[in-house]
């Protein structure tokens, strides 16, 4: 959304009321336009993605060594098999984006919750001091001895 001195420099507090909606209305088609574009090009890139792999015999190769069949020989999977083998040449960009890919991202919370069906709640460690740490990780000591 625009600023008030946004508007004041483009002009737009001379405009009539009719102006102002016509010019509104101009600006949500475009954005519109836009919105359909990058859905569009989102749309590309998965249907890219899981177009068969045709040439890099060696990925393919590797791919079908690995238990793949030809029939699930993508780009995903050569992009993959790519990053997997920049991973284990020391690219550690390469293997957080393995890693995160795979669904083994850490998280950066903690899940707490109830047995009797409260909903979890997420709890930013982040923001708190090693002394509330400490204090959290003391009490869930004690009632792990508590339960035993």
């Amino acid at each position: 959304m625009a600023t008030k001195e946004q508007l004041m420099k483009m002009g737009l507090h001379v405009l009539s009321p009719e102006e102002r909606q016509a010019a509104a209305s101009r600006g949500g088609k475009k954005s519109q336009e836009n919105k359909r574009r990058r859905k569009s090009m989102q749309m590309i890139a998965q249907q890219v993605l899981e177009m068969k792999l045709r040439d890099e015999q060696e990925i393919r190769q590797a791919l079908r060594d690995g238990g793949m069949t030809d029939n699930d020989i993508n780009y995903a999977a050569g992009i993959i098999m790519v990053q997997t083998q920049k991973a284990m040449g020391g690219d550690t960009k390469a293997a957080e984006f393995v890693r995160d890919t795979s669904g083994q991202k850490p998280v950066d919370g903690l899940m707490v919750g109830n047995l009797d069906d409260k909903p979890f709640e997420m709890l930013d460690l982040t923001a708190l001091t090693d002394e509330q740490l400490r204090e959290l990780t003391q009490i869930k000591m004690e009632d792990l001895e508590e339960e035993e």
